[in-house]
């Protein structure tokens, strides 16, 4: 899916929203601690993500380079409520 861009940055003209692939999620574990200022929440990015739950596994980019990124994934039984 492709997003006209309508940012307030002038530089930004088209965001992409795709499933992750592999070179996606290297370049996430590449710039952990960038993004989220420390390596604490290392753990929680386990490639069972990518490869069990990859149908789930989203991210937005720009020309390449990963913004922002949501993993998830379905429960398979129905809901309990």
């Amino acid at each position: 899916m492709i997003l006209p861009g309508r940012s307030p940055c002038p530089e930004v003209s088209e965001i992409q929203i795709a499933r992750c692939s592999k070179e996606d999620f290297d370049q996430i574990l590449a710039e952990l601690v960038d993004f989220w200022g420390s390596e604490r929440t290392a753990h929680l990015h386990h490639p069972i993500f990518l490869y069990q739950f990859g149908d789930t596994a989203h991210v937005i980019g720009e020309e390449g380079r990963v913004l922002a990124y949501l993993f998830g994934f379905l429960a398979q039984t129905g809901p309990v409520a």
